[in-house]
């Protein structure tokens, strides 16, 4: 279901205690959930909106007692439970028993990728007289007309031969797809019209890149090609903790060769301290000595600890936990920043 007809079904159907959203469009059910929220909680207390919760994490039972909860500022209680299909025949049979007679203050959204195991739940919802919504992904023969709607409703133009492109370049995800339309809007400025050459300066190709071609492109200060490599090196498997331990053992060991070589010593000396090939050094590491100063070593280092700590308890998604660091790491110093800076130590050479 596209957007527009699920607005046209919440106009009508607004008042519904019960919604069941099905498909595997997912970027499509995550509009219609917030559009949903946008419609029943007021704006004065928006920015506490509805509850969502998985299916795996949470009882049937506790589920009903949140709808049972007076909502803040005494608008309807909305909660959204996903992935309905991994509750077993028990905790649905739970929730059938609430579906009967729903509280009519409340809003429930059930959400599931597929009808298999909701057989039960389906019927009960029909029967409660709720809204049964389903989602189909979109094939992708249709994905360069999606894509060009939403380029319109950014007021930008994307032709068919951008759209293609586009496609071929981040996949058929519709999350990704829609991410990358608004960081394309957003590069093109006031232009009315997204060319293919942006695309080619925007999109990352699918090509592999390296580590090391990713802290040559920080270290040049090229923001752009640094997040079209750490783009490629998400897509192509590596885990968040796995890239940032990586670009940290790089910073630490380019901080112990800059070290090294500020105290006299060869690089087959400082390989041998630090245990590591003076082959490897000279080839992937001394092209990026002179890239970094010292105090921009250690900022790099402290930024990298912080992000640690971010990727370990925060709620934002890895891959825009580890733009922003990229994006910092590419900023150019600022002028008196040498001075007001924390003393940079020397890392020892172990």
């Amino acid at each position: 279901m596209k957007t527009p007809s699920f607005l046209h079904r919440l106009q009508e159907q607004q008042d519904a205690a019960v919604w069941f959203f099905i498909g595997e469009a997912l970027w499509h059910m995550e509009q219609a959930w917030q559009e949903l929220c946008h419609r029943l909680v007021p704006a004065a207390s928006r920015r506490f909106g509805g509850e969502s919760l998985l299916a795996k994490e949470v009882l049937a039972e506790d589920v009903i007692e949140r709808l049972a909860t007076q909502a803040m500022f005494g608008h309807r209680k909305l909660v959204r439970v996903k992935h309905v299909d991994a509750w077993n025949k028990t905790e649905q049979s739970v929730l059938d028993v609430y579906l009967k007679r729903p509280n009519p203050r409340a809003c429930l959204v059930l959400q599931s990728t597929n009808k298999k195991g909701c057989e039960t739940l389906i019927a009960a919802v029909k029967k409660a007289g709720g809204v049964i919504l389903e989602f189909p992904a979109p094939t992708e023969a249709e994905l360069p007309r999606w894509l060009q709607e939403q380029a319109l409703l950014r007021q930008k133009q994307l032709g068919l031969q951008g759209a293609t492109l586009l496609l071929e370049r981040s996949g058929t995800d519709l999350h990704r797809l829609a991410s990358e339309v608004e960081k394309l809007c957003d590069f093109v400025g006031e232009r009315n019209r997204i060319e293919p050459d942006d695309i080619d300066q925007v999109v990352c190709h699918q090509r592999q890149y390296t580590i090391f071609e990713l802290v040559r492109s920080v270290g040049k200060r090229q923001t752009g090609r640094a997040i079209t490599i750490l783009r490629q090196l998400l897509l192509s498997g590596e885990a968040p903790l796995s890239i940032l331990g990586l670009l940290a053992r790089h910073i630490r060991i380019l901080w112990q060769v800059k070290d090294g070589l500020g105290m006299g010593l060869t690089v087959d000396a400082i390989g041998s301290r630090i245990k590591l090939s003076s082959w490897i050094l000279r080839k992937e590491y001394l092209p990026n000595v002179e890239l970094y100063s010292t105090v921009a070593l250690f900022g790099a280092h402290r930024m990298l600890e912080a992000t640690d700590l971010v990727l370990k308890t925060s709620g934002n998604t890895p891959e825009a936990i580890l733009e922003t660091l990229v994006l910092r790491l590419c900023r150019p110093q600022q002028k008196g920043s040498r001075a007001n800076a924390q003393e940079p130590r020397r890392l020892a050479l172990k």
